[in-house]
């Protein structure tokens, strides 16, 4: 252990002895392990931010939405146009019996109303939801609070929005008892919420029996044409919620076959997170392949520039080589001693390029919309990187000075 100490130093000695030689050799590695580093760190920081907005859908949950269908529907006399589409009651009671044992569902009705307050009309999705719709979705609340079963049960008017719809109504001193008019009704405000699922647009939630009560699940309206359309929607979401991760996949499969067995056409969607994040997961690993492949080029490039100071020094060394074999020294020391000052040298690069792509990754973060993260895992495997490319590139240099005639060298030095 004792030698292999003395040969460090001797490496770290002509590494300061050569100081611009050895910074030139250096840049390749110090940024390829950057690279690497910064690669590894944007990549881990990309999958805990996709784990994180997944999560928030919740992995246990399968999600079916009524989506209207592209066809016109038939049409009846006098310009009438008559639309059923969606998801059913009938759909919610087959998926209540098929799911596995523990599951739960729940229902969403979205309210084809506008909503006024004041001079200013809005058309935000109003979503009907009973009171454990939130805590599915780990919805958060800013300021009052949740509507609950005792809302439920007296069917009050009251209502909660998320932050960007109480922005919007740009109210002095805040949301909390102020009116405002969806369709013919009034709702009071009792709470504006955080829901991760709806974060961008505004959203307006009220009581689902509420809505049951004063609302029709059928729609009217007046096209520009002249024409008219009359509509009805049952559900506009049913959540499904298994009780693993493990049963998703079958769950997914059974809401599948009896969607698929009560509709003619496409007026549904399924939404399933932990596929979504499996799918994302997955392609965030290929992409990070593809971009650490890079970042080893750069490697490679600053291996071969290593490769080149190193066969340098054994030119250099000459005499030094042929009175070390001399006095007794053994190719097989000759060709640690090269070995070791190669790795010394890459060690030392790969050290500078971790220190550098750590600074790197929070650095980025302004450019690429989300924190990075650095793992013990990928400072260690871009050491042990830096160390290989030493032992790599070392070793060529390495075997032509062992290799070297100690008589015809001491004869020419």
């Amino acid at each position: 252990m004792t030698w292999i100490l003395q040969l460090v130093r001797d490496s770290i000695r002509d590494i300061v002895r050569h100081k611009l030689r050895s910074i030139l050799a250096l840049l390749g590695i110090v940024f390829g392990i950057a690279a690497v580093i910064t690669i590894l760190g944007i990549g881990e920081g990309a999958q805990r931010t996709v784990l994180k907005e997944m999560s928030v859908m919740g992995l246990r949950n399968i999600i079916a939405e009524s989506v209207k269908p592209k066809d016109a529907g038939p049409k009846a006399r006098r310009g009438y146009t008559r639309k059923d589409y969606g998801l059913t009651h009938r759909d919610l009671q087959q998926i209540d019996a098929a799911l596995p044992e523990g599951s739960s569902t729940y229902i969403a009705r979205i309210l084809p109303e506008t909503v006024s307050f004041g001079s200013k009309t809005f058309e935000p999705p109003i979503f009907a939801v009973p009171a454990a719709y939130y805590e599915i979705f780990n919805a958060e609340v800013e300021e009052g609070i949740l509507h609950n079963h005792v809302h439920e049960r007296d069917r009050m008017l009251v209502c909660v929005a998320n932050r960007e719809f109480a922005d919007d109504l740009e109210v002095p001193g805040g949301v909390l008892g102020e009116r405002i008019k969806i369709g013919l009704n009034y709702f009071q405000f009792i709470g504006v919420i955080d829901i991760p699922i709806h974060k961008g647009k505004p959203y307006v939630y009220v009581p689902l029996a509420t809505a049951d009560n004063y609302y029709s699940t059928s729609n009217f309206d007046r096209r520009e044409s002249g024409s008219r359309e009359f509509t009805k929607v049952e559900i506009g979401q049913i959540v499904a919620q298994v009780p693993t991760e493990a049963l998703v996949p079958a769950g997914v499969s059974l809401i599948e076959k009896t969607l698929k067995a009560n509709h003619r056409k496409d007026d549904y969607k399924l939404t399933v997170p932990l596929q979504l994040l499996e799918s994302k997961q997955k392609t965030q690993r290929v992409l990070n392949i593809v971009l650490v492949a890079i970042a080893l080029i750069s490697l490679i490039v600053g291996g071969i520039g290593i490769m080149n100071i190193m066969l340098a020094n054994v030119s250099e060394r000459m005499g030094e080589i042929g009175i070390r074999r001399a006095i007794g020294a053994t190719q097989r020391d000759i060709v640690l001693q090269f070995l070791v000052e190669s790795t010394t040298l890459t060690l030392l690069g790969g050290v500078l390029g971790c220190i550098l792509g750590v600074l790197a990754v929070p650095f980025s973060a302004q450019f690429i919309g989300f924190e990075g993260a650095i793992t013990p895992a990928a400072v260690i495997v871009s050491l042990l990187v830096s160390a290989i490319v030493g032992l790599g590139f070392g070793i060529f240099p390495a075997l032509n000075a062992a290799k070297l005639d100690p008589g015809l060298v001491l004869t020419q030095y």
